[in-house]
């Protein structure tokens, strides 16, 4: 076999030890060393592995994190704009069958709307994933 070499000094109690474990084995001083050498790296490789895991696992809870107050900024600003959208409807709408049938719309949603919000705030904003803008009248929640 022809492999790279390495050659090394060892402490005398370090020497000892690793004749030690090369007798119980019944392997040669350098077949011990290569062993030794193969699981240190090894076990390096993972701890480097479990220590990679960490990180990206912080940063993935960052990014969640981000991402829920992402989503609770979308939630208030569709929140704007249809209020800003229904009070220009309803100065628009006159006063016949359609413009009240669209003011009690309005007023429906509203409500519905501001319990979602009182509920959502009761528990902590900015980590809430679970706000919802109501879809059908009778959804309050």
């Amino acid at each position: 076999m022809n492999s790279p070499k390495i050659s090394f000094r060892l402490e005398s109690a370090l020497y000892e030890e690793v004749s030690r474990i090369a007798a119980a084995n019944g392997k040669s001083m350098s077949e011990a060393a290569r062993l030794l050498i193969e699981s240190a790296v090894i076990r390096r490789s993972e701890e480097m592995t479990d220590t990679q895991l960490q990180l990206v696992e912080r940063r993935l809870n960052y990014i969640e994190k981000r991402f829920s107050a992402f989503l609770v900024k979308i939630a208030k600003s569709a929140a704007r704009t249809e209020y800003f959208a229904s009070t220009i409807l309803l100065e628009s709408a006159g006063t016949d069958e359609q413009g009240m049938r669209l003011r009690e719309f309005f007023r429906d949603e509203a409500e519905i709307f501001a319990v979602k919000v009182l509920k959502m705030k009761s528990k902590e904003e900015a980590d809430s994933t679970d706000f919802v803008l109501p879809v059908n009248k009778g959804e309050a929640a």
